[in-house]
C-alpha cells in the first residue's frame, strides 16, 4: 500500500525541534509540537484504517509494525511532555537562592 510508504516517509524525514532553555547551552526543551502530534494522529487514524482494508493481507505485518511504531512514538511523546513540564517547574525551586 502506497499509504504506508507515504507515512515511513514522513517519518524518515520528522525531527523534534527543540530549543534552548532560558539562556543555557546544555539544557533544551521540546517545542512546536502541536503539527507534529497531529501529524501522528493522521498517521495512526490512516494505519488504523488500512488495518481493516481486505487488501491488508500481503502487507500486513508492516502495517502492524506501524501501528506499533506509531505507538511508541505517541507514549514517547507524552512520557517526554510530562517530564519536561515537571522538571520546568522544579527547575525553578532548585535554582533559588535559598536552596
Amino acid at each position: 500500500m502506497e499509504q504506508v510508504s507515504k507515512i515511513s516517509g514522513i517519518w524518515d524525514e520528522t525531527y523534534f525541534v527543540v530549543r534552548p532553555y532560558r539562556d543555557t547551552k546544555d539544557r533544551f526543551f521540546i517545542t512546536e509540537i502541536d503539527d507534529l502530534v497531529a501529524q501522528l494522529e493522521d498517521n495512526q487514524m490512516t494505519i488504523g484504517t488500512s488495518m481493516g482494508s481486505k487488501y491488508v493481507a500481503e502487507i500486513r505485518d508492516e502495517v502492524e509494525a506501524w501501528e506499533k511504531k506509531l505507538g511508541y512514538i505517541s507514549d514517547c511523546i507524552d512520557e517526554w511532555l510530562v517530564f519536561q513540564k515537571s522538571w520546568m517547574y522544579l527547575e525553578n525551586i532548585f535554582n533559588a537562592e535559598d536552596i
